[in-house]
């Protein structure tokens, strides 16, 4: 799926959502700190700017990073080192499609919703995790510095995807939600 060698990545932290409280924070510490930041705000319809503050919405639309119209599709976190995750109003199916791209996942911690695999991805094994945004600047710094960590991580992810997120282990945990609700 990804071709690009994680040297020749982008030495920023990515995503591209719409504007869920949940995700705002990014963006307003983002307008700031495009030096390790970058991604995309949607607020077309229907969203608008939900919880996204005008005077933020206009910094970043002059910088390319929002807008009402759809600009990025999802290969364009392939050009990035560092992709954010975080919940929106559950958990997003997102984490699976971004284990396997050559880059380091950053989520936030204490996250209330789970797949049937999240108990075994483990911090700075699977991903690097912040509780503030004022984190992430830190954290690009050290993994820059020690890209051997990124690397690891990047490793892990592959083994994981691999070994755990086989067709086998989605159908059993199916089938499982499947028998519960019957019962």
């Amino acid at each position: 799926m990804d071709v690009v060698p994680f040297e020749n990545k982008i030495p920023k932290i990515y995503t591209s959502t719409i504007p869920h409280p949940a995700k705002v924070d990014y963006f307003h510490y983002a307008v700031d700190n495009t030096d390790v930041c970058s991604g995309y705000v949607f607020t077309g319809p229907p969203f608008g700017l939900v919880s996204l503050r005008q005077d933020v919405y206009f910094r970043l639309k002059e910088k390319g990073m929002a807008g009402d119209t759809v600009k990025h599709n999802f290969t364009e976190h392939l050009r990035y080192k560092y992709l954010l995750y975080n919940d929106g109003n559950s958990l997003s199916d997102r984490t699976r499609i971004l284990l396997p791209i050559h880059a380091v996942m950053i989520r936030r911690r204490g996250s209330a919703y789970e797949e049937f695999y999240t108990y075994k991805l483990k911090e700075n094994t699977h991903f690097v995790s912040y509780q503030d945004t004022t984190e992430l600047k830190q954290i690009v710094i050290r993994l820059e510095s020690f890209p051997h960590l990124s690397k690891k991580i990047i490793q892990e992810n592959n083994a994981f995807v691999d070994e755990q997120l086989t067709f086998e282990n989605v159908l059993e945990y199916t089938a499982h939600l499947l028998h519960e609700l019957l019962v």
